[in-house]
């Protein structure tokens, strides 16, 4: 089964793990953070997510994790 996020303006958009390792990277740039651990953080929200929601989930949701 697909996972949508629902982003702050209500549009609908299917579940992209790139998009949190993009976020991660983002966040993270100009910092000492190993991609290794970035990977890890991205497989940990992502396992979380998928264990909490089974269809729609809030993005605000996943920012927050």
């Amino acid at each position: 089964m697909k996972l949508t996020v629902i982003k702050m303006d209500g549009r609908r958009v299917p579940w992209d793990r790139a998009k949190i390792m993009q976020g991660l990277e983002r966040a993270c740039f100009k910092r000492p953070v190993p991609q290794s651990e970035l990977t890890r953080i991205a497989e940990e929200v992502e396992e979380e997510v998928f264990r909490t929601y089974d269809r729609e989930v809030p993005s605000n949701i996943i920012g927050r994790w």
